[in-house]
């Protein structure tokens, strides 16, 4: 199974977890699912949440990650477990952002070790993004560069996310008008909560499943 992708979304609440299903496919065919849920938190930062399903017939993974921003948007904490079958194999790294920069706890099958890792110094950390449309509303053409812990190869990496504007899509034979905002490593196209409608990188691309109907 292709490595997984890093999915980015610009991640007791003072508001309720709002979620989304999504179809998760890979050149084109279905491979899994994806929960994707954010909310703000009583302090005023923000808790994201995501589990992704993926299967290709003779192996199965699950993915699930929860990160947590301050009310600037750096980062407080982040999470993921990665559970493959059918050896059951499970990783998980635990970080906390601190001062200088990253405290992570790896656990590989329950053999644990700790790393620091120091940010640039002086690096942006903020992401402002993770409150677009939840809370802020950024104006077309909005940028900005951060950098960010990527949890798969333990490295700070530095980024530029880009509001675009609004866009036309097509999904699941439905159109919709989604803000586009586009980073490094996928684009992405929101609706009015900030909440994926469609996310696309070189590895995948996660399409929203319809609401389910009334009867």
């Amino acid at each position: 199974m292709k490595r997984l992708a890093c999915i980015g979304l610009w991640c007791l609440a003072a508001i309720g977890l709002a979620q989304v299903e999504m179809r998760v496919l890979s050149e084109g065919k279905p491979v899994g699912t994806a929960t994707i849920g954010h909310r703000i938190t009583q302090d005023g930062g923000k808790q994201v949440t995501l589990r992704m399903e993926l299967d290709n017939g003779s192996r199965k993974v699950v993915v699930r990650q929860v990160s947590t921003y301050d009310k600037t948007g750096r980062p407080k904490t982040k999470f993921q477990e990665v559970v493959a079958t059918p050896n059951r194999s499970r990783t998980s790294v635990m970080v906390t952002i601190t001062a200088t920069g990253a405290s992570a706890v790896l656990d590989q099958n329950g053999s644990n070790e700790s790393k620091d890792i120091e940010a640039p110094k002086d690096a942006p950390l903020e992401d402002p993004s993770e409150f677009w449309f939840l809370r802020d509303q950024p104006r077309p053409g909005t940028s900005f560069k951060k950098y960010r812990f990527d949890l798969n190869t333990l490295e700070w990496k530095i980024g530029e996310t880009k509001y675009v504007g609004l866009k036309e899509i097509n999904v699941g034979g439905q159109t919709y008008r989604a803000h586009q905002i586009v980073t490094d490593d996928a684009t992405t196209y929101a609706d009015a909560k900030g909440l994926p409608l469609l996310v696309e990188t070189k590895t995948y691309r996660l399409e929203r499943k319809p609401a389910p109907t009334k009867s």
